[in-house]
């Protein structure tokens, strides 16, 4: 985190890069989302935590993450392997900052960037 930040590189570290549109919905956590049992409509997620150790419902086609996440977790891995957008946060100013901006677009569907560099739009 502080070697990221003394070069200058953006606070994200994209999992997935890609562009990915669905309905915008925000979770404190991927098991949240599971449990709410939200089916059918593609979804971009917004979420707090993840233990890295889920899989992803194949509804969702993005995820912002509020905390860091090793590579190689099996989240991260699931989400290379079905092409899901996911980018994680090096903690929560950035996280909040996506989602203030964001607030309003919540329950609208949205289209999410995020390009190999850690950049996300």
């Amino acid at each position: 985190k502080t070697a990221k930040h003394q070069l200058g590189a953006p606070p994200w570290t994209a999992l997935q890069p890609g562009s990915a549109v669905g309905k915008l919905a925000e979770y404190g956590s991927l098991q949240e989302f599971v449990d709410s049992k939200q089916q059918g409509e593609d979804l971009v997620l917004l979420l707090k935590h993840a233990e890295g150790e889920e899989d992803i419902p194949p509804n969702v086609k993005g995820i912002v993450l509020a905390q860091e996440l090793p590579l190689l977790s099996h989240l991260g891995v699931r989400a290379r392997q079905q092409g899901v957008v996911f980018a994680c946060s090096d903690g929560e100013a950035p996280f909040n900052e996506i989602k203030s901006a964001a607030k309003s677009m919540v329950g609208k569907v949205v289209e999410m960037g995020v390009d190999v560099s850690g950049s996300v739009t």
